[in-house]
Parts: structure tokens; sequence; C-alpha cells
């Protein structure tokens, strides 16, 4: 079965990658600077785009793609054979 992009989802997964990495920084750069409430905003942001990391990796490599993949090929055959008898 051919590969196909998924635009939305590695834009989702980039962004999440863009916003870990600008916490982070910000957290590195100017945490003496900053306020104490701000560091534990910002490293709650970081805390969710971890998790969206997370879960993009769960979903593209668990049980959700083999389930994706389970239903492109059954629609695959359902178009090559056509629907089955009727029930």
């Amino acid at each position: 079965m051919a590969q196909q992009s998924d635009t939305r989802a590695n834009v989702l997964a980039i962004g999440a990658v863009a916003v870990l990495i600008a916490c982070l920084g910000v957290l590195t750069v100017w945490r003496k600077e900053i306020p104490g409430e701000v560091v534990g905003v910002i490293s709650t942001v970081a805390g969710i785009a971890g998790a969206c990391l997370r879960d993009a990796f769960q979903f593209e490599f668990g049980s959700s793609r083999g389930s994706r993949e389970k239903d492109a090929l059954l629609a695959q055959r359902m178009d090559k054979d056509g629907p089955g008898p009727a029930a």
C-alpha cells in the first residue's frame, strides 16, 4: 500500500515541536528575569506540547495506525469487488 502524506498531521506535529522548543528556550534564557508564576505557565504549556507529541507518536505507531490501514484495505477491496451479498 502506498504511503500517503497527511499534511494536517505533519503541521500539528511540527507546531507542537516548535511550541515545546520555544517554551524550553524561554525558560533557559530568561528564567532568572521572569516571575515564578510565568515560569509555571510556560512549563504547563511545554507539558501540553509534549503531551501532543506523545499522542501523535501513539497514533502514528500504535493501534490507531493499524486500524487506519485496515480501514483503507477494506475500502480498497470494496471498491474492487463491490459490496458483498445483502444481509
